[in-house]
């Protein structure tokens, strides 16, 4: 009954271990992070996002999107912002403007942004 025991938890310690060490891998095709396109950048941590315009603030976050109203005092103001991770290195951002118009510009293509030294 002691080596059931014994072998019960080193299967259990097993199947934690792999877990964690899976951990990051699952992360890794999240749209979380720091995004770079044309000088500009913003930042995603859940639901919250510092914007390219520089504001912080709380959208609808999904694994693989994210949504926000550009708050006011930004050059959008009003608009919907809608970004799709479209990979682990790209996102696609679109704008709704605030007076309903429809999404008919093609999307903004924004990719991770790269630490240098």
């Amino acid at each position: 009954m002691r080596t059931t025991c014994i072998s019960t938890l080193r299967i259990a310690g097993l199947a934690a271990a792999a877990l964690v060490l899976a951990a990051p891998a699952a992360h890794a095709d999240a749209i979380d992070g720091e995004w770079c396109r044309e000088g500009r950048s913003f930042k995603i941590e859940g639901q919250r996002i510092q914007t390219y315009a520089g504001s912080t603030l709380d959208g609808i976050y999904g694994r693989h999107r994210f949504e926000y109203t550009a708050p006011a005092g930004e050059p959008e103001a009003g608009a919907v912002i809608v970004m799709q991770l479209r990979g682990e290195e790209e996102v696609h951002l679109y704008r709704k403007p605030k007076e309903g118009g429809a999404c008919d510009q093609p999307p903004e293509i924004w990719r991770r942004c790269r630490v240098t030294s």
